[in-house]
C-alpha cells in the first residue's frame, strides 16, 4: 500500500500500516522545536525568544532590523528530510517497541535543532549596516554571542502540549 503524505511517499504492507497509523494516533504526540520561552541572554538578561521573533520577521522599520528568516529558511530547505526520518525511523523500529512515536519524535527534533543552528551559521542574509558591524566588531549577522543559536531546543509533548 503507497500513502502519499505531501509528495514523500511511504511504503508499509498495510497491515504494518494499521500498526504505525495506530500508535501515532493513540501516542497523541507532537514535536515542537524553536526557542524555549524562558530562554535569555547571558549579559543582558533580554529574552532570546524576542529577538529571535525580530531578527526572523524584522521589524516594522525595516531599517532598524531587516527580516533574517533563518527558521523559515530551515524548514523550507529540510521538511522533507524531517518528514522522512520520522517515517523511516517508524519503519526502522517498528511497531513493538510502546515509546517508537516518543522515539522518533526526539530523533527528528534532535535532527530539527541542528538544521535550525545550521541555517543560522549558513547565513547568506541582508548584511549588517555599518554601524552595527563596528559596534559587534564582525560583519556576520545573527552570530554575536551564540545564545540564540544555543537556544534553539525541541520539546516532545502530547497534544495538550504538555511535556
Amino acid at each position: 500500500m503507497n500513502l502519499k503524505q505531501g509528495h514523500i511517499e511511504l511504503k508499509f504492507d498495510e497491515e504494518k500500516l494499521r500498526d504505525v497509523l495506530h500508535h501515532l494516533y493513540a501516542s497523541n504526540k507532537a514535536v515542537k522545536v524553536g526557542i524555549l520561552e524562558n530562554a535569555t541572554n547571558a549579559d543582558t538578561g533580554a529574552s532570546i525568544a524576542e529577538y529571535a521573533y525580530w531578527n526572523e520577521f524584522g521589524t516594522k522599520d525595516e531599517e532598524v532590523i531587516p527580516a533574517r528568516p533563518f527558521f523559515r529558511n530551515a524548514i523550507s530547505d529540510n521538511s522533507d528530510t524531517w518528514a522522512k526520518s520520522i517515517s523511516s525511523q517508524l519503519k526502522t523500529m517498528g511497531v513493538t517497541d510502546k515509546n517508537v512515536v516518543e522515539k522518533a519524535l526526539k530523533r527528528t527534533g534532535q535532527l530539527m535543532r541542528s538544521d535550525i543552528q545550521q541555517s543560522i551559521s549558513k547565513g547568506g542574509f541582508k548584511p549588517l549596516k555599518p554601524a552595527t558591524i563596528k559596534r559587534k566588531g564582525k560583519a556576520t549577522p545573527l552570530v554575536d554571542t551564540g545564545d540564540m543559536r544555543n537556544a534553539i531546543s525541541y520539546e516532545v509533548t502530547d497534544s495538550r502540549g504538555n511535556s
